[in-house]
């Protein structure tokens, strides 16, 4: 069991051995942080690799529609060149393909630098839930483990602390 105040794995103990606290019936006093895109954008990237510990809907959620919003803002830069060019002359020009080669490669860019923290939030998330982090492996199972893990990913909360820490929202 984990301690609601401290986080510490107090084992079987009724008192963290940390802090003192009573491990039953007392809901923590540390702060809930409050997420919008911004703020969990930016604590996937102070988490960067951290695989432990909990991470809530709103947190993995609120990056991943900024990561899409980032995605999708390169794409459409990128073709903004191709589709003057198909409206002027019909075809696009060497430029316009080198505009695109060059917003490809910080497509796969971004893409590369986001792999890990992306993979952490993930795995905090499954942890929230009560799931092994190795759960993401069924997302190798075309169509189904997509289905699955989306599911897993929009349910609510484990309540309390469970075996990777005490619940990120406080209860």
């Amino acid at each position: 069991m984990y301690c609601s105040n401290c986080g510490t794995d107090a084992g079987q103990a009724s008192f963290c051995p940390n802090c003192g606290t009573s491990l039953f019936g007392v809901k923590p006093s540390g702060n809930v942080e409050n997420f919008n895109l911004i703020t969990a954008y930016k604590s996937m990237f102070k988490k960067y690799a951290q695989f432990n510990g909990r991470s809530r809907r709103s947190e993995y959620w609120l990056a991943s529609v900024m990561n899409m919003i980032i995605v999708m803002a390169f794409y459409f830069i990128m073709f903004i060149p191709m589709m003057i060019d198909i409206t002027n002359n019909g075809e696009p020009s060497g430029l316009t393909a080198g505009i695109m080669g060059i917003f490809g490669l910080l497509i796969f860019a971004y893409a590369m630098a986001i792999l890990v923290p992306s993979l952490a939030m993930s795995v905090r998330r499954l942890h929230d839930t009560g799931r092994s982090g190795w759960f993401l492996l069924l997302n190798l199972i075309p169509y189904i483990g997509g289905i699955i893990i989306f599911v897993f990913s929009v349910l609510d909360s484990q309540p309390g602390a469970n075996q990777y820490g005490p619940n990120p929202k406080g209860l």
